[in-house]
């Protein structure tokens, strides 16, 4: 189901220390995803590969990408289905209002990511953008870089390593991803203070080494949740803490999970997990979906439209 491929490692051996449940970790079958993209769009047409799960920075909503089909959007309350164009690959929305502010799509010769700002689309071999919206990180391999999404030319830091993921974080932003030379999954800190971006000393995640998937991140709690295949072909997952350098398995992941995020709003948990939600979890707004796009799309500064090419007023 995922696009990425896991790390053949053991993961369960990594983490020795003794496994305990995340409270706010849900965790994802292929059908726990296929049930919530019909319940969005429909039985028809529900994909079997290339779909990219998100969440957005509340915790309280999941948005499943079906590359060139659909978008569902997943409440605790309700769902939404948004239709795509064939170019798209993925997509990402903001923190604020909900907006689509970013799409990776098909053009040229290869993959591009589209933002405002960005006529021809930012290339490179990997893509993400932060929880929040306002930063992204590009993998050119051995080096990444970050930027704005409002000056999406303009690299502000560049990192000795191949990123994966960027999130946001008290005073900057985090980007994780591996360090080929030392052969380790690093969290580099970058902090952002009177519009610049300095980076500061990497962190290598606790025994963990390159390649192994990173799935999100709890500001709150400064720990990741990684994911990774063991020698069984079993997915197992695990939470490491960067402030104390612990980490511990997930125990309750569903059998046949692929995939996990940590959830945020109570209700929501209820309704993806199946279990109650645990003592202490509260719930917040919900920030309004973006509604289906409309045939003629919104000015880029206000809204994009679901179809990338209009974006630039490309046919």
């Amino acid at each position: 189901m995922l696009k990425q491929v896991f790390a053949a490692i053991a993961i369960c051996s990594v983490f020795a220390s003794a496994a305990y449940a995340q409270s706010n970790v849900v965790t994802f079958t292929q059908q726990d995803l296929a049930g919530l993209m019909a319940s969005a769009c429909g039985p028809q047409g529900v994909p079997a590969k290339d779909v990219h799960l998100h969440r957005n920075a509340a915790g309280n909503m999941l948005y499943i990408v079906a590359e060139g089909l659909f978008e569902a959007l997943i409440y605790p309350q309700q769902q939404m289905c948004n239709p795509l164009a064939k170019e798209t690959l993925n997509l990402w929305r903001n923190a604020s209002d909900g907006a689509v502010i970013s799409q990776l799509v098909k053009r040229y010769d290869g993959e591009r990511l589209l933002m405002q700002g960005s006529t021809d689309g930012i290339n490179g071999q990997h893509f993400d953008i932060s929880s929040g919206g306002q930063y992204f990180v590009v993998s050119h391999g051995d080096v990444s870089s970050v930027s704005p999404v409002d000056r999406p030319y303009m690299r502000t830091v560049e990192l000795q390593m191949d990123a994966r993921r960027i999130f946001q974080r008290e005073g900057g932003l985090l980007v994780v991803g591996s360090n080929k030379t030392s052969n380790k999954l690093e969290a580099v800190p970058v902090s952002l203070e009177s519009g610049t971006a300095v980076a500061g000393t990497p962190i290598a995640v606790p025994g963990v080494p390159a390649g192994v998937m990173v799935l999100d991140y709890n500001a709150k709690s400064d720990e990741l949740l990684l994911g990774g295949l063991g020698a069984g072909g079993v997915t197992s997952f695990a939470v490491a803490n960067l402030s104390t350098g612990q980490a511990n398995l997930v125990a309750d992941a569903k059998p046949g999970a692929e995939t996990a995020l940590f959830i945020a709003d109570a209700f929501l948990y209820t309704k993806l997990s199946g279990k109650p939600a645990p003592a202490g979890m509260g719930t917040a707004p919900v920030t309004p979906g973006a509604p289906a796009p409309s045939a003629t799309p919104a000015p880029a500064k206000k809204r994009m439209g679901l179809n990338p090419l209009g974006w630039f007023g490309r046919n």
